[in-house]
């Protein structure tokens, strides 16, 4: 192992590098969603370009449209740079999914319980969460889905966490 080590030491690895190495900067986020199922009815004037937004449309000429969610926000010309392929880009504003039926009380007291079980008592907050519930499908599933994960000690319905 000696004769190893002293040969590392021994050998130039500073020739081998570039000597004026720039540190890279972190490109922003950009996720891909897929156009199925969502509906995007609301659009922004051009004058609303300027602004950074998280929800866009990209229009292809040779491909159908892709709708990006950008973290953090993006202005119109941060996206055409990021898409050189894109022809046009328009920022949305995402309708959620109405759920089919209202919130059931059962539900209503896991999500509550699994807020408490991790430490979150903010009455604001945990109204916010409910609120969301009550109005998008996608929230409600991700909530009772979170609250199901947990072992609530003391929630009547008893979910436990399946390993």
């Amino acid at each position: 192992m000696k004769g190893y080590l002293a040969r590392l030491r021994a050998h130039d690895f500073e020739k081998r590098l570039p000597k004026d190495l720039q540190k890279l900067q972190k490109p922003p986020f950009d996720s891909f969603c897929s156009t199925q199922g969502r509906h995007f009815p609301e659009t922004h004037p051009p004058a609303a370009l300027a602004t950074a937004h998280r929800w866009w449309v990209i229009h292809y000429a040779d491909r159908d449209p892709v709708e990006v969610a950008c973290f953090p926000g993006a202005t119109h010309a941060e996206i055409m740079a990021r898409h050189p392929d894109a022809i046009a880009a328009q920022p949305i504003t995402p309708t959620p999914r109405q759920p089919a039926s209202p919130l059931s009380a059962e539900d209503e007291a896991a999500i509550r319980a699994w807020l408490a079980a991790i430490d979150e008592t903010d009455p604001e907050a945990v109204a916010d969460v409910i609120e969301r519930c009550r109005q998008d499908q996608d929230a409600r599933d991700y909530y009772t889905w979170q609250a199901r994960m947990w072992e609530i000690p003391g929630h009547a319905a008893g979910h436990a966490c399946h390993s």
